[in-house]
């Protein structure tokens, strides 16, 4: 804080009232009309420590956008690559089971050697086992 004094006097005390709030960047202390006292004025400039406590305001706000945007991107990766190519994978081949059940399933073994989580790797397992099943219930009597 400044602290300016325009008479060497002992410093009464300081008033923070309304105007403190009224746009001005100081806050004045009232004139004590005393007989025989010295009369002491004080501005307190605020406007260092208001602009510093906004600029770490800012710069924690923008620290947490990063860290936000960071950790979105990293769980729409993980989502995308765990649960929704899986998935796209299974529904296509549902898709060529509907159309044609007599129809094996194709199935690339490079993409199961990349399946990253082993459940989604069982949930296909089971899926090609009752297709499977399916064709040997039809037949060529089907």
């Amino acid at each position: 804080l400044d602290l300016r004094l325009n008479e060497p006097a002992e410093l009464v005390g300081l008033w923070c009232g309304e105007d403190a709030s009224s746009g001005r960047d100081f806050v004045e202390m009232p004139r004590v009309p005393l007989p025989g006292a010295q009369v002491t004025v004080a501005w307190l400039s605020l406007r260092p420590q208001v602009e510093d406590d906004a600029a770490t305001s800012l710069r924690t706000s923008l620290f947490i956008l990063v860290l936000l945007s960071v950790w979105l991107l990293a769980f729409t990766w993980d989502f995308h690559q765990l649960v929704l190519i899986p998935m796209e994978r299974m529904i296509s081949q549902l898709d060529q089971l509907m159309h044609d059940p007599l129809k094996a399933i194709e199935v690339d073994d490079e993409v199961i050697g990349r399946v990253r989580s082993p459940e989604m790797a069982v949930v296909e397992m089971s899926m090609r086992k009752l297709a499977r099943l399916l064709q040997l219930g039809f037949g060529d009597a089907g």
